[in-house]
């Protein structure tokens, strides 16, 4: 009120119209500190979405990089089946996974990831990876995906030689382009350990055996004859 009145005697003495240029200054500095404090709240919401897509992108890479030292330890299947198992990104946990390796014109399921309500034969698994690999033909070392009677199967290469296929049950939710990008990772991740595992069990077998007629070298020979000796005298 005072500075109304104040304001009363500036325009009768000087004959200003200073009360309807203050009401106009007042309300357009309303509306430009209402904007800015909207301006102020999308700004806010924009970087805690930005830091909750940050602070997921980060513990994926955490479960990646926990799940490539798990791979890399492992020395046979069991412990590759193990460490896939336990070090799976959490974001593949809700959906049925399976790796199946073909050697020699064969599949094989060698690492399983499901419930037991709703179990599918790893015969059916088998012939699932059979059919995707008919179907994708040359793009089968491109790392494209394709759907098989409700299965999406990501073919698992190493290098130039095809090494068998993940399966997971393809669920009705897609993945996200980050969820896409990590389980890229993971299907790398799991090429590598599978060859590795799998040089190390063809160095293993050629230790013992020849690699043209399959029969036990001589140094086996020996090491089985002394064990054999050695139990027969004890």
């Amino acid at each position: 009120r005072w500075l109304l009145n104040v304001a009363n005697e500036v325009e009768q003495r000087y004959n200003l119209d200073l009360i309807p240029a203050l009401v106009v200054l007042s309300v357009v500095f309303v509306f430009h500190t209402f904007r800015k404090r909207q301006e102020m709240k999308a700004a806010a919401v924009a970087s805690a979405a930005q830091a909750e897509a940050e602070r997921s992108r980060a513990q994926e890479l955490e479960q990646l990089v926990t799940l490539g030292r798990g791979l890399v330890n492992a020395l046979d299947f069991a412990a590759l089946r193990h460490a896939i198992w336990r070090h799976l990104p959490d974001f593949l946990r809700p959906r049925a996974l399976w790796v199946v390796l073909r050697e020699r014109e064969q599949w094989h399921v060698v690492v399983e990831d499901t419930d037991t309500v709703d179990r599918t034969p790893a015969a059916a698994i088998e012939n699932v990876s059979a059919l995707a690999m008919m179907r994708l033909g040359n793009d089968m070392l491109s790392g494209t995906s394709i759907v098989v009677d409700g299965y999406e199967c990501f073919p698992l290469s190493s290098g130039v030689s095809f090494t068998g296929m993940l399966v997971m049950r393809h669920a009705g939710e897609a993945l996200s382009e980050g969820q896409r990008r990590g389980l890229d990772a993971a299907i790398a991740f799991m090429c590598i350990a599978i060859r590795n595992v799998q040089l190390l069990i063809e160095t293993r077998e050629h230790s013992v055996k020849d690699s043209l007629t399959g029969w036990f070298n001589r140094g086996h020979g020996l090491s089985t004859l002394g064990a054999e000796l050695q139990r027969a005298r004890r």
